[in-house]
């Protein structure tokens, strides 16, 4: 009973440290040897046919020379090994040329998803928080529909284009119907809508999406112009994808390349048996699946917008983009609000107030004693002081304050650095309100205080 009970709470510890475990990314170019075992994952299953032949026709070619080793004919069909050299040389620099063709789309898919992504994460960000709702407004429930409804389309977009890269036109597909189902055009494109017009459905939601920023047109143009930016983007991000799709390699390249394997591999038995015996085999089909191997992967890895295993993982990118989004409709507020952020509290209270002053601020018969310095901020220090400076009150022995930020009607926002640490500023935000004379404030300072003048 015991040993159960011990073994039972080492299991609750198992558990509680994989819940506490922190999610790592998968490093994508970490092989280890495990790896060597995932056949699926390998070229083998592509390339173990032409190997086996080449194989075989090794073989072959080693029986016929044990039985006619002896001929004269012989030293002419089983010539010497000088061409071997040439001839692989020239090979190799084809292939690496093709090899790294392909891996520059591969990258260059990569880069123009990781653009994407950033497009939609940005543009999500600005309709989310940027486009405010008034909530005495009319209309305000018809138009968090329309929010919402696009910013699920803004996830369409992003899964659409994923969709047509594969050459999976419409819009029913599980992942993608529930996010346009709330647009009436798109209930009616799977019934009535020839095919050429579904191959164009990311252009389409594309067209939604600016007709709700046109909406939008009495805000400022700090809000919409980085939000038509954005959505440009995006539509060229996926016209950049399209052109990696349908521009691959030259098919006379591919043609020559194959055709100089298969001739480089049909004489390489002639030049190595009469050495190397009946070795020749494993020689010819360790060099057969290197040559196949890497004509394979430049094959697989020049589309990177497939579904295989060794592609661009698209799912991921898209699920990626689908849980942002979705968590911060969730989570944060549909509009500029009032931020309801904790006071920050002095880290560093060892450092007091040297080289600071004290002086008192009368505001509607009530003081309040603030703190000045001495030495300016590293702020006022940078810009000038004299340009923020501003002089308060009426009174002769008027006190100069660093950082007035803004005047909204009858009121003013007063913010006095605290000079307590560099690396913590306090700001003290005074709200002074008119009085009935007019004056803004009164400021007086001590006679024995620096803080005035």
């Amino acid at each position: 009973m015991k040993v159960k009970r011990v073994l039972h709470i080492k299991k609750l510890r198992r558990n509680k440290k994989r819940e506490n475990k922190i999610y790592i990314p998968p490093q994508t170019g970490n092989v280890s040897w495990q790896h060597i075992y995932m056949l699926s994952s390998s070229v083998i299953p592509k390339i173990y046919v032409p190997v086996l032949i080449f194989s075989a026709w090794t073989c072959l070619l080693k029986l016929f020379y044990e039985f006619y080793k002896e001929k004269e004919f012989i030293k002419t069909v089983f010539f010497p090994t000088s061409l071997l050299t040439y001839l692989g040389l020239v090979l190799s620099l084809l292939l690496v040329f093709r090899n790294t063709s392909a891996y520059d789309r591969f990258w260059e898919g990569r880069k123009v998803w990781a653009s994407m992504l950033n497009h939609t994460r940005n543009l999500s960000r600005h309709i989310w928080i940027s486009i405010e709702i008034d909530p005495l407004d009319p209309r305000k429930d018809e138009k968090e529909n329309l929010k919402t409804g696009v910013m699920r389309l803004l996830i369409a977009l992003v899964i659409s284009i994923r969709h047509a890269l594969r050459g999976e036109y419409g819009w029913d597909y599980d992942d993608l119907a529930e996010l346009v189902q709330h647009v009436p055009r798109f209930n009616s494109l799977i019934t009535t809508a020839p095919q050429q017009v579904l191959k164009i459905l990311p252009l389409e939601i594309a067209y939604h999406i600016e007709s709700y920023l046109y909406l939008q047109k009495g805000l400022p143009a700090t809000i919409l112009n980085p939000s038509y930016s954005a959505l440009n983007a995006i539509i060229d991000n996926f016209t950049a994808c399209e052109r990696i799709l349908y521009t691959p390699i030259p098919l006379i390249y591919g043609i020559h390349i194959k055709h100089a394997v298969i001739i480089y591999l049909l004489t390489l038995p002639l030049q190595i048996i009469p050495n190397c015996g009946w070795a020749s085999v494993v020689i010819v089909m360790i060099t057969s699946f290197t040559f196949f191997g890497i004509e394979a992967i430049s094959s697989e890895i020049e589309n990177p917008f497939g579904s295989d295993r060794n592609d661009l993982k698209l799912d991921e990118f898209c699920q990626q983009i689908h849980d942002e989004i979705v968590s911060m409709m969730k989570y944060f507020p549909s509009s500029i609000g009032c931020l309801d952020w904790l006071e920050l509290e002095d880290i560093d209270d060892s450092r007091s107030n040297a080289g600071a002053s004290t002086f008192t601020l009368t505001v509607n018969d009530s003081e309040t004693e603030m703190i000045s310095t001495k030495t300016e901020p590293p702020l006022m220090q940078r810009f000038g002081s004299e340009n923020h400076l501003m002089d308060i009150g009426n009174s002769s022995s008027s006190t100069r304050f660093h950082g007035i930020d803004r005047t909204y009607g009858s009121s003013a926002t007063l913010n006095c650095i605290s000079p307590r640490t560099s690396h913590n500023r306090s700001r003290y935000t005074q709200h002074i309100r008119e009085d009935q004379s007019g004056d803004i404030c009164d400021a007086e300072a001590d006679d024995g205080d620096d803080g005035g003048e």
